[in-house]
Formats: structure tokens, sequence, C-alpha cells
């Protein structure tokens, strides 16, 4: 297992003699990065999120910064790895995913799950009900029943954690979640009858509507998770040096 040895491991693709040390190290870890990006690629079950990051390039003026994406891949109970890319397509690695991948609304996931029949798609349960807390104020009555719908899933999951197996748990959200689902979507078409487009709850509602049909894919692959957690909480504490628009930064980490 390659787990315990990378539990926190950083590779430096760089190719500016500005930082040999990098260069060296690049060549000493990319195959474990590869063969561990390769896993998951071929896992059958991904989840992935990017977040952008503001660098310094040592080409730029002094002081000025650009920014970059980084992606990340990941499964539960299993590695995760991160890829820069100075643009938000991550083509690199949209190309590669097969199978199911769990994203939230960016429309390259979505758009990629349309055109290529070997990948389907499921939602994020987290990016909906975070909306729907930034509006409560507007609606807090009807968006308090909402969340309480939105909790009801987490508890059945949370009642199944490590009882189930994947066709078992897929089964048990097909006859659980059903009256919960259908509470859900009326409560939110009337949040949408009574919220202007451009508010918090309008734009709410209309980012719910846009993942339904990818929200119910988890009832029939029950190895998927509600949300892709998992690898927003990798995302949140990396931190980016100094790189250039020629040079490429790739972490891996395992949990």
């Amino acid at each position: 297992m390659l787990r315990p040895a990378l539990s926190q491991l950083a590779v430096a693709q760089c190719v500016s003699v500005r930082a040999p040390a990098l260069y060296t190290v690049n060549n000493w870890f990319n195959p474990i990065y590869g063969l561990m990006h390769q896993n998951l690629l071929t896992s059958g079950y991904v989840q992935v999120d990017e977040t952008p990051v503001r660098f310094m390039d040592p080409d730029q003026k002094k002081g000025k910064t650009i920014q970059g994406y980084l992606c990340v891949m990941g499964k539960p109970g299993s590695d995760v790895v991160f890829d820069w890319q100075l643009s938000r397509a991550h083509k690199r690695v949209t190309n590669l995913l097969k199978g199911l991948i769990q994203s939230d609304g960016y429309e390259a996931y979505q758009s990629l799950a349309k055109k290529d029949e070997g990948v389907t798609r499921t939602a994020c349960w987290a990016h909906v009900r975070r909306k729907f807390v930034d509006a409560t104020k507007e609606h807090p009555k009807l968006i308090g029943l909402l969340l309480r719908q939105i909790g009801s899933l987490y508890q059945w999951e949370q009642l199944w954690r490590g009882r189930l197996s994947v066709t078992g748990r897929a089964e048990q959200r097909q006859a659980k979640f059903e009256s919960h689902l259908r509470i859900i979507h009326a409560i939110v078409k009337i949040l949408a009858r009574h919220s202007r487009p451009k508010s918090k709850s309008g734009k709410a509602c209309t980012y719910f509507f846009g993942q339904w049909d990818a929200l119910q894919v988890q009832l029939k692959h029950g190895k998927a998770e509600l949300d892709n957690n998992l690898v927003e909480n990798a995302i949140r504490p990396s931190a980016v040096g100094i790189i250039g628009l020629d040079r490429t930064l790739a972490m891996s980490t395992s949990k």
C-alpha cells in the first residue's frame, strides 16, 4: 500500500533551471503520482472539484499575481490527487474521466456527461444545501423545512454506512429517499414562485433544478456519496508557491 508513505506527497513538475531540486524530486515521484492518478481513473467512480488560486510568477512584474486552478480528484477510501492548470477547463483531466463522476454544477462536467456515453455524472447535495443556507433569511420557514428534509437524507446514510453493500445502499435509497425527494422538490417549486430570480433564494432554486436529474442518479448508484466533501476538504488547505506559466504543479495526497 502506498498510502502510509504518501500521506502528504507533493510533486512539482518544473522545467525551469531556477528550481533544480524540484525537478529532481519530480523525477523521483512522478511515476508514483501517475500510478495513483491512473488507479483513480480506472476505479469507476471519482469525485472532482477545482478552486481558483492566485500565484506569483517570476516572469511577471514584481508583485503581480496570476490566477490558476487547482483541480482535485479523489475517491472515498482511496487516494486524492491534484492537478495544476492555468485554465479551469482542465481538459487533461476531464478528457480521461470515465464511469461515475461526482461534481458541483460546473458546466464542463455536465457537458462531458452529455457528450460521452461512458460517463455518468451525479451532483453534490452539500453544494445545494449551502446555497439554501445562504438564502435562509429570505424565507426562513420554507428553507428551514427544506434543510430538515435534506438532513434526513444524511441521517439515513449515517445509519447505513458500513452496514450495506453498494447494491444494498442503492436499494435502500430508492425505498427511503422517495418521500424526502418529493417534498424537497415541492418546497423548491414554491420557493421559486416567491423568489426574485436574482435573489439568493432564486439563484439557489435555479441551481437546484439544474442539478435535479444528476442528484437522482444516486438512487441507482450506491457507490456514490451524497456529496463530494472529500475532495472539497482536501483542496481547502492547498498552498501554491512561486511557479511560472511554463510550469505545472501537481500534488498528490492520500487519506
